[in-house]
Parts: C-alpha cells; structure tokens; sequence
C-alpha cells in the first residue's frame, strides 16, 4: 500500500509492554473509501499490536450509506485486536457545510455489539493494567465555541468528575487542541490520572509528508481554516500529559471538491510501542 506510511512512537511506562496502533480521520461516506480501507485492512493484519484505537472521525457525516459494508470492516478489524473507538465531531454532523446533529446513535448501538469493538462515548473500557477512555466534546464545542478552552474545561468537568486511578489511562480525544494550553490541563483534576492522549482532527495540518521534519510539528491549515496551527502530528509533552496527534487516514474528504489533492498526502498508521522501563 504505497501511499500508507507507519509513524511510529515508544513511550516508557511501568509494568507495560504493549503496542497500540492509532488511526484517526478515516471519514468513511461511500463507495470511493471502500477500495483504501480494503487495503488498510490488508496492512493491519501484517503487523503485531495489542490494540486498535479510533480517535474519532471514522465516518465523514452523521449517516453512513453502507452500513453492512462497514459494520463488516469493523468485524475485521475486531478479529485482529481489542478495538477503541471514539467521537469526533464528523460523526455527529450532517455535512462539510451544514453542521445540524445528526449523530446515529443505532448504528454505533451496532458496532458496539461486535466482538472486541469498544465505541467509548464518554465511556472507558478496562483491560488489565490499562484504562481507554473516550470522550465525545459536543458539536457545538467545535462549531458554535470554536474549541474554545473554557468550553472544554467546563464539559470535561462536569462529564468526568471523578480521578481515574490504579491503572495507565489513555484518553482519546478527538483534538489535541486543548492539550496544548499548560492552564487548560490545570483547570480539569480529570487529567491527572491521564497519562496519554490520542488524537487526530488536524489532518496533519495538511503538511505534505516531505516537509514534515523541516515543519516540526506545525500546520499549513488547521481546523477552521486556522493558519500555521501548533499540534498538527506528531508527539508533545504538556505538564505530565504526553500526547500523540496522528495525522489521519484521510487528509481531505473524498465529498469535498478539492479532494483530488490527497494525492499529496500519505495515509498514516500510528504504532505506539508502550515499553516497559529497565
């Protein structure tokens, strides 16, 4: 699968050896994504992981015009691994242009059914010494609030008002912008208990893979037309927190009419190597 690349990250942790595979982004909509997930699918089953994580955006508008297909996908991914699945905000809008709600809730009661396949809507799911919790920030976080940092504090403060402990904690959330205000991380007591953070929604910043180490982290173009954004992939320390930000599977939506320009950009699998210390 030439225009698939693997970005791979170790963190050191206490009593893990684990290795987590990241995808974000995939905005599945129709048929035109069918024949790319095939071929992901093929690449996931030549690797070695613990689990696969879903930061968000597995599908591009609220409805999905073949559910048999993906709930079928998702069966195969679920057969090579634990699945997580988290919300970003495309599973929860109508469209690219009109952003009404419109999240399925259904067709997710489905794909939680699916042997090891977790969607974590504001939820957490327990495997050993490992916690995932996925948060689901509302619609309006990001359409109406514009990721505004006191939005985030105050939902994250009232959806999760209690500390996780006695586990390594892994949260998924859809955007890593939060993360990168020090003062944000404060406010939420939540955090303290998190360790990593897995993200997505900056399609890479739609940064072409060739100029990423010279970009070093920054944007062209962010969410919301923003220019230049910070934590567009990669990896970054705020406070105790690490967060790695995949720059997604899909960089523009094949909806979108300036989607032909995926040809300069390379899908991304995140592996994330959770090594034990020596």
């Amino acid at each position: 699968m030439k225009d698939t690349f693997i970005k791979q990250y170790s963190v050191t942790v206490e009593n893990l050896d684990k290795k987590i595979i990241l995808l974000s982004d995939i905005h599945y909509c129709n048929d035109k994504e069918k024949k790319y997930l095939a071929l992901l699918l093929e690449q996931l089953r030549e690797l070695s992981y613990d689990y696969l994580c879903i930061s968000g955006d597995l599908l591009d508008k609220g409805k999905v015009e073949d559910e048999v297909w993906l709930l079928d996908w998702i069966t195969s991914l679920g057969k090579l691994s634990k699945v997580m699945i988290g919300i970003g905000n495309h599973e929860q809008s109508s469209d690219a242009i009109r952003h009404e709600y419109a999240f399925d809730y259904e067709f997710y009661k489905k794909i939680n059914k699916i042997k090891n396949v977790h969607v974590l809507d504001n939820d957490s799911y327990v495997d050993g010494n490992i916690r995932f919790i996925g948060v689901t920030l509302p619609l309006g976080y990001y359409y109406d609030y514009k990721e505004s940092p006191s939005y985030f504090v105050k939902f994250m403060n009232n959806c999760f008002p209690n500390v996780y402990s006695n586990k390594f904690n892994i949260l998924l959330c859809h955007t890593p912008i939060p993360f990168l205000n020090k003062k944000v991380i404060e406010e939420i007591p939540f955090l303290n208990s998190i360790s990593l953070v897995l993200c997505g929604h900056m399609h890479g910043g739609l940064v072409p893979l060739p100029f990423w180490k010279l970009a070093n982290g920054r944007g062209l173009i962010g969410p919301f037309h923003t220019v230049f954004p910070k934590g567009a992939y990669g990896v970054f320390q705020r406070n105790h927190l690490i967060v790695i930000v995949s720059s997604g599977v899909t960089k523009i939506s094949q909806v979108h009419k300036l989607s032909f320009l995926n040809l300069l950009f390379r899908k991304e699998i995140t592996s994330i190597y959770l090594q034990a210390k020596k």
